[in-house]
């Protein structure tokens, strides 16, 4: 009962957001240059900027399952459920480690546990794209995290590389 409360929950905390390419496009560039300047004037609007990406992030993953959902071929089951684990674990990813977020996410780690075969998706594909909007955000979240606990040049060159790479994969949603 726990499980299907908090699942609700979490439907309805972004089912209020649309996937908006346009304003997710809008905050990723925004921080990127905010982190490209080294100076960064409010942390806490910054972070929030970061939660706001992963839940539009969050809204075009189920959009897109939305869409898609009547597809049954292997690699739509494979990229159903890979996006399904992207929707899933958002908030646990925010809040893990800068280390574990590369290892669970990033090289895979969580797909493989879960039979996802993460490179039968393309690259660059609208999938991956859109699991990247989630990841790359939730990534960015947490160096963001930590630079407010120690500020650290590193932390920001990580933000700018997460959503510069998130900036490239967005031109491939639809």
């Amino acid at each position: 009962m726990k499980k299907i409360i908090i699942v609700s929950a979490m439907f309805l905390s972004t089912s209020i957001f649309a996937f908006d390419k346009a304003a997710y496009t809008k905050i990723a560039k925004e921080t990127v240059k905010e982190a490209l300047s080294g100076k960064v004037s409010n942390i806490d609007a910054l972070i929030k900027k970061q939660e706001t990406l992963v839940k539009l992030g969050i809204a075009g993953c189920k959009k897109y399952l939305k869409s898609h959902s009547d597809s049954r071929t292997p690699a739509a089951v494979t990229e159903k459920k890979a996006l399904e684990l992207v929707i899933a674990n958002a908030d646990k990813m925010k809040k893990s480690s800068l280390e574990k977020i590369e290892e669970n996410w990033h090289d895979g780690g969580v797909f493989k546990k879960n039979g996802v075969k993460i490179n039968e998706i393309d690259h660059m594909g609208e999938v991956n794209s859109l699991a990247d909007t989630v990841i790359h955000a939730a990534t960015s979240y947490l160096a963001l995290v930590e630079y407010k606990k120690q500020p650290n040049k590193d932390h920001l060159d990580q933000v700018k590389d997460e959503l510069s790479e998130v900036l490239e994969h967005i031109k491939h949603i639809k």
